[in-house]
Protein backbone atom coordinates (compact mmCIF):
# COMPACT_ATOMS: atom_id res chain seq x y z
CA UNK A 1 0.00 0.00 0.00
CA UNK A 2 0.92 3.49 -0.59
CA UNK A 3 1.32 5.89 2.02
CA UNK A 4 -2.13 7.67 1.89
CA UNK A 5 -4.12 4.27 1.54
CA UNK A 6 -2.14 3.11 4.43
CA UNK A 7 -3.01 6.30 6.96
CA UNK A 8 -6.89 5.66 5.87
CA UNK A 9 -6.59 1.81 6.41
CA UNK A 10 -5.29 3.09 9.85
CA UNK A 11 -7.89 5.62 10.59
CA UNK A 12 -10.62 3.29 10.31
CA UNK A 13 -8.68 0.15 12.29
CA UNK A 14 -8.53 2.87 15.06
CA UNK A 15 -11.76 4.16 14.75
CA UNK A 16 -13.25 1.09 15.24
CA UNK A 17 -10.99 -0.27 17.66
CA UNK A 18 -11.76 3.34 19.50
CA UNK A 19 -16.02 2.76 19.26
CA UNK A 20 -15.23 -1.00 20.09
CA UNK A 21 -14.00 0.02 23.58
CA UNK A 22 -16.68 3.31 23.90
CA UNK A 23 -19.93 1.73 22.66
CA UNK A 24 -18.96 -1.76 23.14
CA UNK A 25 -19.16 -4.82 21.54
CA UNK A 26 -20.12 -3.93 17.94
CA UNK A 27 -22.77 -1.43 18.97
CA UNK A 28 -21.35 0.68 16.77
CA UNK A 29 -22.47 1.33 12.82
CA UNK A 30 -20.12 1.70 9.95
CA UNK A 31 -21.43 5.37 9.74
CA UNK A 32 -20.00 5.79 13.49
CA UNK A 33 -16.54 4.84 11.86
CA UNK A 34 -16.51 6.96 8.94
CA UNK A 35 -17.86 10.11 10.44
CA UNK A 36 -15.28 9.57 13.19
CA UNK A 37 -12.20 8.68 10.81
CA UNK A 38 -13.31 11.52 8.70
CA UNK A 39 -13.85 9.63 5.43
CA UNK A 40 -17.25 8.30 3.75
CA UNK A 41 -19.10 5.24 4.16
CA UNK A 42 -18.18 3.98 0.45
CA UNK A 43 -14.42 4.36 1.61
CA UNK A 44 -14.93 1.85 4.57
CA UNK A 45 -16.43 -0.54 1.97
CA UNK A 46 -13.61 -0.03 -0.28
CA UNK A 47 -11.18 -0.98 2.58
CA UNK A 48 -13.22 -3.59 4.23
CA UNK A 49 -16.80 -4.61 2.96
CA UNK A 50 -19.90 -4.18 4.55
CA UNK A 51 -19.32 -6.83 7.20
CA UNK A 52 -18.71 -5.41 10.44
CA UNK A 53 -17.54 -8.61 11.69
CA UNK A 54 -15.01 -8.58 8.98
CA UNK A 55 -13.73 -4.96 9.45
CA UNK A 56 -13.63 -5.83 13.49
CA UNK A 57 -11.54 -9.01 12.90
CA UNK A 58 -9.27 -6.96 10.60
CA UNK A 59 -8.72 -4.14 12.78
CA UNK A 60 -8.02 -6.97 16.08
CA UNK A 61 -5.39 -8.02 13.34
CA UNK A 62 -4.10 -3.91 12.90
CA UNK A 63 -4.21 -4.10 16.96
CA UNK A 64 -1.91 -7.20 17.25
CA UNK A 65 0.73 -5.93 14.44
CA UNK A 66 1.00 -2.51 15.86
CA UNK A 67 1.55 -3.94 19.46
CA UNK A 68 4.12 -6.73 18.39
CA UNK A 69 5.10 -4.84 15.11
CA UNK A 70 5.93 -7.45 12.61
CA UNK A 71 6.05 -5.77 9.64
CA UNK A 72 9.46 -4.20 10.61
CA UNK A 73 11.43 -4.73 6.90
CA UNK A 74 14.53 -5.08 8.35
CA UNK A 75 15.31 -6.76 11.39
CA UNK A 76 14.75 -4.66 14.39
CA UNK A 77 16.82 -4.24 17.86
CA UNK A 78 14.88 -4.16 21.09
CA UNK A 79 14.91 -0.77 21.83
CA UNK A 80 14.30 0.61 18.44
CA UNK A 81 10.85 -2.14 18.41
CA UNK A 82 10.07 -0.97 21.82
CA UNK A 83 10.27 2.88 20.28
CA UNK A 84 8.30 2.21 17.73
CA UNK A 85 5.65 0.32 19.40
CA UNK A 86 5.56 2.97 22.02
CA UNK A 87 5.30 5.93 19.27
CA UNK A 88 2.26 4.07 17.95
CA UNK A 89 0.14 3.55 21.33
CA UNK A 90 0.40 7.01 22.09
CA UNK A 91 -1.06 8.08 19.47
CA UNK A 92 -3.78 5.49 19.52
CA UNK A 93 -4.14 5.10 23.46
CA UNK A 94 -7.06 2.35 22.74
CA UNK A 95 -5.36 -0.11 21.42
CA UNK A 96 -3.08 -0.63 24.53
CA UNK A 97 -6.44 -0.76 26.90
CA UNK A 98 -8.10 -3.15 24.73
CA UNK A 99 -4.73 -5.14 23.89
CA UNK A 100 -5.02 -6.20 27.62
CA UNK A 101 -8.69 -6.23 28.32
CA UNK A 102 -9.03 -8.90 25.83
CA UNK A 103 -5.39 -10.46 26.11
CA UNK A 104 -7.02 -13.54 28.85
CA UNK A 105 -9.99 -13.35 27.70
CA UNK A 106 -10.17 -16.43 25.99
CA UNK A 107 -12.03 -15.55 23.13
CA UNK A 108 -10.81 -15.47 19.71
CA UNK A 109 -8.83 -12.22 20.08
CA UNK A 110 -7.04 -13.26 23.05
CA UNK A 111 -6.00 -16.66 21.35
CA UNK A 112 -4.72 -13.94 18.58
CA UNK A 113 -2.53 -12.15 21.11
CA UNK A 114 -1.33 -15.30 22.91
CA UNK A 115 0.32 -16.55 19.37
CA UNK A 116 1.64 -13.26 18.46
CA UNK A 117 3.34 -13.34 21.59
CA UNK A 118 4.60 -16.61 20.90
CA UNK A 119 5.58 -15.73 17.56
CA UNK A 120 7.60 -12.82 19.57
CA UNK A 121 9.47 -14.81 21.47
CA UNK A 122 10.54 -17.18 18.64
CA UNK A 123 11.87 -14.05 16.57
CA UNK A 124 13.57 -12.75 19.86
CA UNK A 125 15.01 -16.62 20.97
CA UNK A 126 16.13 -16.50 17.59
CA UNK A 127 17.95 -12.89 17.20
CA UNK A 128 19.17 -13.13 20.81
CA UNK A 129 19.49 -16.82 21.86
CA UNK A 130 22.16 -16.30 24.24
CA UNK A 131 20.31 -14.00 26.53
CA UNK A 132 17.71 -16.77 26.17
CA UNK A 133 20.47 -19.54 27.25
CA UNK A 134 20.50 -19.55 30.69
CA UNK A 135 16.44 -18.74 30.94
CA UNK A 136 13.53 -21.14 31.74
CA UNK A 137 11.58 -19.10 27.93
Amino acid sequence: MDTKKDEIFYQICHMVLKLEMTKGHLRWTISDVARGAKITRPLVYYYFGKDKEVLLHESWKFMIETMFYFSAKESLGIRQRIKEITAKINSMPYLFVLFFLEKNSGSEIGQMITDAEAKLLKILKQKYHFLFHFSNF
